[in-house]
């Protein structure tokens, strides 16, 4: 899968969130993380990219958006335990390699 693609595929999980009222958006593709089999899209609100206003942030809930290269597989992370603890949980429980540390 190319990033093309898995951006599709982030931004169509995206869209099960999004709203008319409260659009959402994925970062640019130079801000995706690529953790080796996989890519990480942060994302928030369409008005936030716009402002940067905190007040503008996305609620808390849901986090970045992984999308699984092989398979084209997608699922969000959550706020704990930490990003890089979710994403080596996966990759053990699946037989992947250990996913480069996002560094967020």
């Amino acid at each position: 899968m190319q990033l093309v693609q898995a951006r599709a595929a982030a931004q169509a999980e995206l869209d099960t969130m999004s709203s008319e009222t409260n659009p959402l958006r994925l970062v640019d593709d130079a801000d995706v993380a690529d953790v080796g089999w996989g890519w990480v899209w942060a994302w928030n609100t369409a008005r936030w990219f716009e402002t940067g206003d905190p007040a503008d942030v996305a609620p808390p809930g849901d986090g970045p958006i992984v999308v699984v290269k092989e398979t084209g597989e997608t699922f969000h992370l959550w706020s704990s335990p930490s990003f890089d603890e979710q994403l080596r949980q996966y990759a053990e429980a699946r037989g992947l390699p250990a996913p480069a540390p996002l560094g967020w």
